[in-house]
């Protein structure tokens, strides 16, 4: 998922789908973005929330903003989370229940949203699928992770409808195939659905039963039935499990036995289907010298299977299910009178491809499907069957190829060269990207992840929550600046082990929910994101400047006093640790001072090494005790300063620092104290945290930041840098930020991480931006004042909700974005030297509720001559009511109010003289 280019829409949804981020930025869709791709990838977050679906659910929100989106994700951030609204209506299960309108408008919820809010509602639509049937008729959706109603919906609505999945669950043969069902549930399908989804899928229930297998088994109710399949399922519900009847005729030993059935063209399904028309009555034998004793037909694919031969002329079959090309190999052993023949579907012999002395037989499948292994003898006796299967072979190309994708089976899937796409889906596979930045991706089995050369992204997600046993999985990122997730599943007990492999490179790499993970980040500048809930991890850092975020993905602590979090290598000097996410998510009444101080954390050396413990409520607090998260192998307690905590670890007072950097590639971070950073040469990463912070990029493409607040500067100097500032602590007055671009096509970036009601508090901050030299993206939300220098070059100047703003455009085509939806507290934005022939201002944000008319023509907007300078003024309910009045948006200094147009404005104007 790629923040970044999110629109509006999609930022607000992911704001509005997490009630922390709602009280934290409010609004602004540009926090959104940045939070996700600073925090909350790490924090693995998704997006839920769907503006269409809330409007649809409410109609009085449509009659006051229409079918516009934003307008409805706006409302529910500054409104409807307040007021308790939740979401009812499902587009996808509108659509699910009305196939008739996937035919005509396909899929999108969007579309399928408006037409319930235009037409479904009047016209008494069904808003409801039975979602239980379709999960049930479709039990492979497990697997990708459908498993509720609402999931039963989405996938029918994109996807189901148009491939012909069904939607009815064939109810009355599971319950014939769990006989135990029969007394509760009966001939009640859509109760035999519900029970399947809920409880008989985790269990492992079947839900095939074979009626002509019944049939074949009960010879004497064929002439009543006859072929009726159905007919005899329901006779064995209704009748024949009460009467004790069972199911034990061979229909592959019945192939088997005749060659003449598979010489026809019949198959093990085909000859069931013979011996009731044709066999019964021509007394043919149901399973030749087959017999019933082999109570297990199957066979390892890996592995060895013994059986025995219990008389002269007795045989045994086990079943395959094989995919074209592969190779496997047979040895039969311990019984030297015994033979074995491999046969297709249809019971004909199939040759092995090479025969060794030893007897060791190897075949190549020549077409998919299913197999037959057939062992034979004249003496009695017991036997082995060793088998070897070879994995199933996947090859890329040089090139990008974009749809390199696995099998139930396990795979060897090589991207080679390029920039490639690879799913391994289930087994245990090995996938391969090669050279080119690859993205590589599983969620079963025992996988091997290797990216190779190139900046690869590797992802595992675990959502089997029925797999009975944990996974092994190796990711390695290889060369390159790489990404690593490993999820895995998300509720107790917690049960994968991974190891993960940055190899060389600025790496970053998160774990989460593991039972136990190797993490080598390897050479380079790499951040490591654990989960300090989940269970033991070891972590070695590697050379470079490396940072070890901790995170806790689920609610709580761990309650047992644990070392099982483990780094082997921390380096002093070099390497620092992250925790002021951690603690703002686990402590209670934490102001941000030090939190060795307030006994919050704390350090103690035990023997070699060094833990680090957490206590919720400080040594204050009765409520807690410490916990230990975190140790660090052979190290000594005096040795930890500011630079690797960033505070003080006996808890005093935090002393600024100053850190140069080189000519490499730096990764340099502060301290809670008042720090100067150089970043010199080299694209580097220079983060102040905490205090009043100097930060200075240098040549190279740098990336700096400000997350938890200061008076900080802000100097990117040449090359494309991106400069962040996210306020979190609004508690000091009169904070001032500057932050100044400087050559370079730069992103300047100003959001907020506050809690929604504490951003008044950050009504008295300033921050001052210059963007340079460059074509610059500029950013600024909700403080005091700003005054915005965009420079030379073609900007982009985004203002959210900030009350007091100018801004000079410089040399350039510029574009000037009024992003806030509470664009009435707005107490004025001027722009000094907005030229006609070449600027404009995005007015969408404000009037997005408006759709295609124009505001000046309707009354929301005019243009006002005030002496040298125009005023853009905006009514919020337009000249027709009373309750809002014409308030001043934007003063255009110098400038007369007849030269705008609609190129600048994107509206035709309508000017008050």
């Amino acid at each position: 998922m790629v923040s970044e280019t999110w629109s509006d829409v999609e930022a607000l949804s992911y704001i509005a789908s997490y009630s922390d981020l709602i009280r934290a930025f409010g609004t602004n869709a540009q926090a959104g973005r940045d939070h996700y791709e600073s925090t909350g990838w790490w924090e693995f977050r998704r997006t839920s929330f769907i503006p269409y679906d809330y409007l649809a659910t409410y109609p009085d929100v449509v009659a006051v903003y229409g079918l516009d989106p934003l307008a409805a994700v706006r409302h529910y951030i500054n409104h409807g989370y307040a007021e308790g609204r939740t979401v009812s209506f499902s587009a996808y299960a509108y659509l699910a229940a009305n196939p008739d309108l996937i035919d005509v408008y396909g899929s999108d919820p969007t579309t399928a949203a408006r037409h319930y809010i235009k037409y479904g509602r009047a016209e008494g639509r069904n808003t409801t699928f039975d979602g239980y049937e379709y999960l049930a008729a479709n039990p492979h959706l497990f697997a990708y992770g459908y498993t509720t109603v609402a999931d039963a919906a989405y996938h029918y609505a994109t996807e189901g409808h148009d491939y012909g999945y069904a939607t009815r669950f064939d109810g009355l043969h599971y319950v014939a195939a769990n006989p135990d069902l029969i007394a509760s549930i009966g001939t009640d399908n859509h109760a035999a659905a519900r029970h399947y989804v809920l409880s008989g899928f985790d269990a492992g229930r079947p839900t095939e039963f074979d009626g002509l297998l019944y049939l074949a088994s009960n010879p004497d109710l064929i002439p009543a039935i006859g072929l009726n399949e159905k007919a005899a399922t329901r006779h064995f519900v209704e009748h024949g499990y009460g009467e004790g009847r069972s199911l034990h005729f061979d229909s592959t030993a019945y192939l088997l036995s005749y060659a003449d059935l598979g010489q026809a063209g019949l198959d093990a399904d085909a000859a069931l289907v013979h011996w009731i028309s044709h066999g019964y009555r021509e007394t043919r034998d149901s399973d030749g010298a087959f017999g019933l004793e082999q109570a297990d037909h199957a066979l390892l694919l890996e592995g060895a299977t013994t059986g025995l031969i219990d008389g002269a002329g007795d045989r045994d079959w086990y079943a395959l299910n094989l995919e074209v090309g592969a190779r496997l190999t047979f040895l039969l052993s311990g019984n030297s009178a015994a033979t074995l023949t491999l046969h297709d579907a249809f019971g004909i012999e199939i040759q092995p491809v090479e025969t060794a002395p030893n007897g060791l037989l190897t075949f190549e499948v020549p077409e998919g499907g299913a197999y037959y292994l057939v062992v034979g003898g004249t003496v009695a006796g017991s036997y082995t069957i060793t088998t070897d299967f070879l994995y199933g072979v996947v090859i890329g190309t040089e090139g990008d190829d974009n749809s390199l994708y696995g099998s139930s089976n396990d795979d060897l899937i090589q991207g080679l060269g390029g920039n490639d796409y690879i799913v391994g889906y289930s087994g245990n596979d090995i996938l391969e990207g090669g050279a080119g930045d690859d993205q590589i991706y599983d969620d079963d089995g025992d996988d091997q992840l290797l990216g190779g050369d190139g900046n690869d992204r590797l992802t595992v997600s675990d959502s089997w929550y029925y797999r009975p046993s944990g996974r092994t999985v190796l990711m390695d990122g290889g060369n390159g600046d790489d990404v690593l997730t490993f999820e895995g599943y998300d509720y107790s007990p917690i049960r994968d082990v991974v190891t993960a492999l940055g190899g060389d490179g600025d790496d970053r790499i998160a774990v989460s929910h593991a039972l136990a993970a190797t993490v080598l980040a390897g050479a380079g500048n790499d951040e490591v994101a654990i989960d300090i809930s989940g269970g033991n991890q070891t972590i070695t850092l590697g050379a470079g400047q490396d940072g070890l975020r901790l995170v806790n993905d689920w609610v709580g602590v761990p309650t047992v006093v644990t070392s099982g979090n483990r780094v082997t290598d921390f380096t002093f000097g070099a390497d620092y640790l992250l925790t002021e996410a951690f603690m703002r998510e686990l402590v209670w009444n934490w102001d941000g001072s030090n939190p060795f101080a307030a006994g919050y954390l704390t350090l103690e050396q035990v023997g070699v090494d060094v833990v680090l413990s957490i206590d919720r409520d400080g040594k204050a607090g009765n409520l807690g005790s410490p916990v230990a998260v975190l140790t660090f192998e052979n190290r000594l307690l005096s040795s930890f300063t500011a630079a690797e905590l960033g505070y003080n670890p006996d808890g005093s007072t935090t002393v600024g620092m100053f850190q140069p950097g080189t000519a490499a590639n730096d990764r340099l971070y502060g301290t809670a104290a008042d720090d100067l950073i150089l970043g010199s040469g080299g694209d580097d990463v220079l983060n102040g945290r905490l205090g009043n912070d100097r930060l200075d990029g240098g040549d190279g493409n740098d990336h700096l930041i400000s997350d938890m607040g200061g008076i900080d500067y802000l100097l990117g100097r040449n090359g494309d840098d991106l400069l962040e500032v996210h306020l979190v602590d609004a508690s000091q007055p009169n904070k001032a930020v500057l932050l100044d671009g400087g050559a370079g096509d730069d992103r300047i970036v100003l959001t907020y991480a506050l809690d929604y009601y504490d951003r008044n508090e950050a009504k008295d901050h300033i921050v001052i931006v210059a963007g340079g030299t460059g074509d610059d993206v500029i950013i600024v939300d909700d403080v005091a004042l700003s005054i915005i220098d965009a420079g030379a070059g073609d900007d982009h100047i985004t203002v959210d909700q900030s009350p007091r703003s100018v801004i000079t455009l410089g040399a350039g085509s510029d574009l000037v974005t009024l992003a806030g939806y509470g664009w009435s507290e707005y107490e004025g934005i001027d722009i000094t030297d907005f030229d006609v022939a070449s600027d404009r201002v995005d007015l969408s944000a404000v009037l997005s509720h408006l759709e295609d008319f124009n505001p000046f023509d309707i009354g929301y907007m005019k243009l006002v001559q005030s002496g040298a300078d125009t005023l853009l003024q905006v009514d919020r309910d337009g000249s027709t009511s009373e309750y809002y009045q014409f308030t001043t948006l934007l003063t255009f200094k110098n400038m007369a109010a007849t030269s705008l147009t609609s190129a600048n404005l994107g509206y035709e104007p309508y000017v008050v003289a």
